[in-house]
């Protein structure tokens, strides 16, 4: 399992800042962040810095797609047109840089979308079957992020079967689980249960945490303890390829790695 950090860290950060962590708790990946303000433009030359970083600490990377206003199954046939671009376009910067995953957010389902569910759903079909059409092309999997909110499409891992049923005989889907997203649905985080159904475990090739994810969920401070906590329990049953911590915060960071060693996560 291949452990990582979010690209956002490396903006508000010196190199220098994150070569400690790194070599103190044996980070090789790094999650890019495509989106605003941290990536502008999905063009190669915007996400450089970040490659080169890569390149010259020999770690591997993967790419978290635009997901805030991005929306796949938009009923807006130019929303959904821009969306389905820039996921190609970033297929296409995957394959040059030999990105090993595009993390991105199945859609999002608002009052329009809710209205005329047949042409949500065919839309979606449209969509999907050209991005796994290119990342069969372009040899780049495709991970589907479970997000918390009832607006979206993909909140529950336990649907992947049955959302991407067309799709799952491909070697080029997969899961990206979001375990603070989980968390974030849940009003008891010291009681959260994991119960996976075993007909996604295979698909589950990365593994998010971080702090929860919206300003709404501050307030109820769920300790870092209780999402290792969970992230343990997760792993009893997965075997994840990577494990991405998502923090803007060094302090943040280290607090995870420190609570995720103590637990014998990392070693």
């Amino acid at each position: 399992m291949r452990v990582g950090l979010s690209s956002i860290l490396l903006y508000h950060h010196t190199n220098d800042q994150i070569l400690r962590i790194l070599r103190a708790y044996h980070i090789n990946h790094i999650d890019v962040f495509c989106d605003a303000p941290y990536l502008p433009t999905l063009e190669l030359s915007s996400i450089s810095r970040v490659i080169k970083f890569a390149q010259d600490h020999n770690m591997s990377i993967g790419f978290k797609a635009p997901s805030f206003t991005d929306n796949l199954v938009s009923i807006n046939p130019n929303v959904r047109s821009l969306s389905l671009r820039r996921i190609l376009r970033l297929i296409k910067i995957a394959s040059i840089v030999n990105a090993k995953y595009i993390v991105i957010r199945a859609g999002m389902i608002f009052y329009s979308e809710k209205m005329f569910p047949n042409i949500t759903k065919e839309n979606f079909k449209k969509a999907f079957s050209t991005i796994m059409e290119y990342a069969e092309t372009y040899r780049v999997p495709i991970l589907l992020e479970n997000y918390p909110y009832v607006i979206d499409l993909f909140r529950n891992i336990s649907h992947f079967t049955r959302l991407f049923s067309d799709f799952i005989e491909s070697n080029y889907i997969g899961i990206a689980f979001n375990v603070s997203h989980l968390l974030s649905m849940s009003e008891n985080f010291s009681n959260v249960s994991i119960e996976l159904d075993s007909k996604v475990l295979q698909f589950i090739r990365l593994l998010y945490i971080g702090c929860l994810p919206s300003p709404w969920d501050y307030p109820k401070q769920c300790p870092i303890e209780h999402i290792v906590s969970l992230l343990e329990k997760t792993l009893m049953n997965v075997i994840p390829e990577y494990l991405v911590i998502g923090s803007t915060k060094t302090e943040t960071l280290e607090l995870f790695l420190a609570n995720m060693k103590a637990r014998g996560i990392l070693t």
